[in-house]
């Protein structure tokens, strides 16, 4: 099914779902029932309906019952406009169905501003934009033995944020940091949170136990305090070979011996001068991306920090 096909699919879905709602507005305790949306949907696509609608509940008489209080919010008028905005139907895991609803309405690349263009902020190619998916980033994880509290995730080039939100949500680190040059793009990362405060607020409160910390930097890798990194994972494909020898250095200027660095391209310095620390390449890692559906996905630099 083309792209056009799918959008036209998922308009047609929502104008029906719409119709139920009536033309009288939006009536403070309204119902879908249940059969009504299985009329329309197939029940693979509802059930995934039922898992990404954080603020809708079952409710008496099999309907679902639009809650509003402080702790949700969400009113039905938005129910069409998430559908419309394909949250749900080909989403593998409830995980996924949930990144779908925080950055459903998002265009999938964020213009860098004009203001950004002639500061000279983004040279050469370094602002082209593209992301590791919930497969790759998952499977980071399972190499690197999963991540617990001892752990600190850092990405350098985060972008919309998707890797820090996954990393949060689905490991025990106990810090996630996000650090983006990008206006629109650092904009977009601190919505979804936003959203995933609003939309899943139990889920929001059980993964804020302890210390526990999710963080989004809107500033240049070059100035950002990481001396308590982990693990550092950098996606970018377009960071030019003077731009990761800065990176380098800044990174071993900072982290302690331990520290793990996955990234897309090769690091040019792997020591610095007067620093008693320096890179050792591990292995070499295929990891799946968002813009490439076949294949094994891309190679991706596994570096240690270890001390001399």
């Amino acid at each position: 099914m083309s792209e056009a096909q799918t959008t036209g699919e998922y308009e047609h879905i929502g104008n029906q779902l719409r119709a139920h709602l009536g033309a009288s507005g939006q009536p403070k305790d309204a119902l879908i029932g249940h059969s009504a949306i299985e009329d329309i949907v197939d029940k693979t696509k509802y059930r995934r309906l039922q898992v990404v609608l954080a603020g809708l509940q079952p409710g008496s008489n099999n309907s679902l019952v639009a809650v509003r209080d402080s702790r949700t919010g969400v009113s039905l008028v938005n129910l069409t406009q998430w559908y419309g905005a394909r949250y749900f139907g080909g989403a593998s895991t409830p995980y996924e169905c949930m990144e779908a609803n925080l950055y459903g309405l998002e265009s999938y690349t964020a213009h860098i501003t004009q203001a950004e263009k002639k500061a000279g902020l983004f040279p050469g190619h370094t602002a082209t934009y593209g992301e590791v998916n919930i497969a790759g980033i998952a499977s980071v994880v399972q190499k690197l033995g999963g991540l617990n509290v001892t752990d600190n995730f850092y990405d350098l080039g985060s972008g919309f944020g998707k890797a820090v939100q996954q990393m949060f949500l689905t490991t025990g680190a106990t810090r996630c940091v996000g650090v983006e040059l990008s206006v629109a793009r650092h904009n977009i990362a601190s919505e979804a949170l936003q959203r995933l405060q609003h939309r899943y607020p139990a889920l929001w409160e059980d993964v804020h136990r302890g210390d526990r910390s999710i963080e989004f930097r809107h500033e240049s890798i070059l100035d950002t305090e990481m001396h308590d990194a982990t693990v550092i994972w950098m996606g970018s494909l377009a960071f030019p070979s003077e731009l990761m020898g800065k990176i380098a250095r800044s990174i071993l200027q900072q982290v302690r011996p331990g520290c793990v660095i996955i990234t897309f391209i090769d690091f040019p310095v792997l020591s610095v001068a007067g620093v008693q620390k320096r890179l050792s390449l591990r292995a070499t890692w295929m990891v799946q991306v968002r813009w490439k559906t076949d294949g094994p996905g891309l190679k991706t630099m596994v570096y240690d920090v270890v001390a001399g």
